[in-house]
C-alpha cells in the first residue's frame, strides 16, 4: 500500500461521520464540516507561517495575525470534536462565532476596519448548515458590532465602517440567503419527486407481485387439469374422474363439491366432495 493510499485512509477516518447520522445528505455535510475544520486547524497556520517567515522575513511570535490565527485554530478543536460526535449544526454555529471573534480581534490588533469585511466568510460557510433565521440574527449582531467597533479603532468613523465592511457583509449575506433559499427549494422539489417516484415504484411492484401470484395460480390450475386429462386417457369411470379433479383442486388449496342432476326427478345429488360431512350436513339443513 502506497503512502498516498494510507494518507487517504487516515483522512477518511478523521472525517467519517458517526453511524447514527443516516441521511446521506447530512452525512456529506458532516464530512465536509469535519474536513474544513481539520484542514483549517493545520493548513491555515502552516500557510501563514510560511508567508511570514519566508516571504515577509519576520518573526512568527511578533506577528499579531499569526498569534490570533493560532489561537483560533486551537479553539476550533471544540467544533471539530462536536461534529465528529454528530452535533453538526452546533459545531457549525460555534465555528462561525469563533471565526467572527477572531476577525474582530485581528481588526483591533491591526487597527484596520477592512478586516471586518471577512465576516462574510463565516456567513457563507454557515448557510450550508443553518436555517435562514439564525443567519439573519447572526448578521444583525455583527452589523451592530461593526458599527460599535468604530469606537475602538482610532481614526475610523461610523460612516467608514458602514461604507466598507457593513455594506459589503450585508449585501453578500442577502445574496447568500437568496441563493440558499432557492437551493433549498430545488432540493425540496427533488425530494418530493423522488418520494413520488418511490410510491409509484412500490405500486408497480405490488401489481407485479399480484400478477406473479395470479400467474402461479394459473400455472398450478393448468398443471392440475393436465393431470386430470392424463387420468382420463386411462379410465372412463366417472367416480375416478371426479375424485381426480377434487384431489388436484384440493392440492391447490381449493375445496369443491360435485353434484349431479337426476334425470328422473331433476334433483341434485352429491357425487363427490372434499368438504367435511359435518359442513355438508349443516348446509343440507339450511336448504
Amino acid at each position: 500500500m502506497g503512502g498516498w493510499q494510507r494518507a487517504r485512509e487516515a483522512w477518511e477516518r478523521l472525517t467519517e461521520p458517526v453511524d447514527r447520522i443516516r441521511d446521506r445528505e447530512e452525512r456529506e455535510l458532516a464530512r465536509l464540516l469535519a474536513s474544513l475544520l481539520f484542514g483549517a486547524i493545520f493548513l491555515v497556520p502552516g500557510g501563514l507561517a510560511f508567508t511570514i517567515v519566508f516571504v515577509q522575513r519576520q518573526s512568527l511570535w511578533h506577528d499579531a495575525d499569526f498569534l490570533a490565527i493560532v489561537g483560533l485554530m486551537v479553539v476550533l478543536w471544540i467544533p471539530y470534536v462536536l461534529v465528529r460526535r454528530g452535533h453538526t449544526r452546533i459545531a457549525a454555529a460555534l465555528a462561525m462565532s469563533i471565526s467572527s471573534v477572531t476577525l474582530y480581534a485581528m481588526a483591533i490588533a491591526d487597527q484596520d476596519h477592512d478586516d471586518l469585511g471577512f465576516l462574510l466568510m463565516p456567513i457563507l460557510f454557515g448557510s450550508a448548515y443553518l436555517p435562514t433565521k439564525p443567519l439573519l440574527v447572526y448578521l444583525l449582531i455583527n452589523v451592530v458590532a461593526m458599527m460599535v467597533s468604530s469606537t475602538w479603532l482610532p481614526g475610523v468613523t461610523a460612516r467608514d465602517v458602514f461604507v466598507k465592511p457593513v455594506s459589503f457583509v450585508v449585501s453578500g449575506t442577502v445574496l447568500t440567503l437568496i441563493f440558499a433559499r432557492y437551493r433549498e427549494r430545488i432540493a425540496s422539489q427533488r425530494r418530493a419527486r423522488l418520494l413520488s417516484d418511490g410510491q409509484e415504484l412500490r405500486k408497480i411492484e405490488a401489481t407485479l407481485v399480484e400478477q406473479t401470484a395470479a400467474l402461479a395460480r394459473t400455472n398450478d390450475l393448468v398443471l392440475a387439469l393436465s393431470n386430470v386429462a392424463a387420468r382420463l386417457r386411462t379410465t372412463i369411470a366417472p367416480d375416478v374422474v371426479m375424485e381426480t379433479v377434487g384431489r388436484e383442486l384440493l392440492a391447490l388449496g381449493t375445496k369443491c363439491i360435485i353434484m349431479l342432476v337426476d334425470r328422473d326427478d331433476e334433483s341434485l345429488s352429491v357425487a363427490y366432495t372434499s368438504i367435511s360431512r359435518s359442513v355438508l350436513a349443516v348446509g343440507e339443513r339450511l336448504m
